[in-house]
């Protein structure tokens, strides 16, 4: 059985290599997004579990993931594998129309509405307090905010979308690659300090990878060198953000030096390779496939569909609103009403839909793929935006999906009335 499971392994890695080939850089879409995501956050890491033969986390009660037993989970990996392997195959890509004069205005507005929105998050949810702590400031006024909570979902979406803009005007010939590289690692940089989050280091990765692909075995190489430093960094930071009250030298001394101690001794490559690859979700999927239909109830569609579909609906509207997936394994688990779980975009189509969730995940990511195209002839760098956004999708709930799309609609009608309409320059 373990020989069978490393062959469908390698199997799905060949064919998914194939695929990556036929990615055209200059018509980037969903679908492109969706396969390389799948590989950073489940294919590499799945690849070190192989050679581990288990899982398992510090953080959560979870138990251990073992591959080569838990063979449910390890099927349902494969069977979502296929379905992102279909999906690019009968993906068209997006018309690729170059228009930069459109695209640097439009660059203008959502790094305008990203700064602003983030900044007022920041300080409307308290983290900039002398004693506050970000994870408790930030759900405690969320849970009373709904206007926080629709500035904060913009916020996180103009953070992915940018990274797709700034890659669009490099290939249109508006940016240089030093000027690529320079706004890509501020968009990281300040979404780190705003948010304490670590994902725009991956989408960052991501953005200098196709850059510079002409190179990509010396990439590839420097990749593999770095690794064991972005662990260190990557755990030092879990540590450092979860420690630290307050924005005082002694609160960043304090936790930088708790962080160091606790960094101090020798972990399992299985455990230090979850601050990259965000390993822990597969356990959380594990969970799920193993309890879905009996302690975890199916929630056929509600956070899949209707959530993403009623995303800025206000609960005083509809009280019995679905909550993002997250949050119902957060309780599920934890017994924890503010803490969020991610179980990889598999685990919330296996929550929603049983059975029946390969088909389902494949006509909405199909749907989805196809509206982002769609939008193409009016926003020319959507499909590269969709790109990033498919990324974060491994790492959010669906409803990040349609959050991006309203925020897309914004920074359209934001560009209409400023560039249109008072015609700016």
């Amino acid at each position: 059985m373990s020989y069978l499971i490393l062959c469908g392994y390698l199997s799905l890695v060949g064919l998914s290599v194939a695929r990556i080939r036929r990615i055209n850089l200059y018509s980037l879409t969903f679908a492109d997004g969706i396969l390389v995501g799948l590989l950073f956050y489940i294919g590499v890491p799945l690849a070190l579990i192989f050679y581990q033969g288990y899982l398992f986390s510090y953080d959560l009660s979870l138990g251990v993931y073992n591959p080569y037993t838990d063979v449910s989970t390890t099927l349902n990996i494969y069977f979502g594998w296929l379905v992102v392997l279909l999906l690019h195959r009968v993906s068209n890509g997006s018309s690729y129309r170059g228009d930069g004069d459109k695209a640097t205005k439009s660059l203008k507005i959502m790094f305008v509405l990203y700064v602003v929105f983030s900044i007022y998050s920041f300080f409307k949810a308290g983290m900039s307090g002398d004693a506050a702590h970000w994870h408790e400031s930030l759900s405690e006024v969320l849970a009373d905010s709904t206007v926080l909570i629709i500035i904060k979902n913009f916020a996180f979406a103009y953070r992915t979308m940018l990274f797709g803009l700034i890659f669009y005007l490099y290939r249109v010939g508006r940016l240089s690659v030093a000027g690529t590289i320079a706004l890509g690692a501020f968009v990281a940089t300040f979404d780190m300090i705003m948010t304490y989050n670590r994902i725009t280091i991956v989408y960052f990765f991501i953005l200098t990878y196709i850059v510079f692909i002409r190179f990509w075995l010396i990439y590839l190489v420097l990749t593999f060198a770095a690794i064991p430093f972005a662990m260190i960094f990557s755990n030092f930071w879990a540590i450092f953000r979860a420690s630290k009250r307050g924005n005082s030298l002694d609160a960043f001394a304090d936790a930088a030096l708790l962080a160091s101690d606790v960094m101090k001794g020798s972990k399992p490559l299985i455990v230090n390779m979850n601050g990259v690859f965000e390993s822990s979700n597969i356990l959380v999927l594990n969970y799920v496939v193993k309890n879905i239909g009996g302690d975890f109830p199916v929630l056929w569609g509600a956070t899949f569909l209707v959530r993403p579909l009623t995303t800025f609906l206000p609960s005083s509207l509809w009280p019995g609103k679905p909550k993002v997936f997250g949050t119902y394994l957060g309780k599920q688990i934890h017994n924890h009403e503010t803490l969020t779980l991610n179980s990889t975009l598999f685990g919330e189509a296996i929550g929603n839909f049983y059975y029946l969730w390969p088909v389902v995940l494949f006509l909405v990511l199909f749907a989805v793929n196809k509206l982002f195209n769609s939008i193409g002839k009016w926003i020319p760098a959507s499909g590269f935006m969709a790109f990033f956004v498919a990324i974060g999708l491994w790492r959010f709930d669906m409803n990040f999906t349609s959050a991006c799309l309203y925020a897309l609609v914004l920074a359209e009608l934001c560009y209409l009335l400023a560039y249109r309409r008072f015609q700016w320059r």
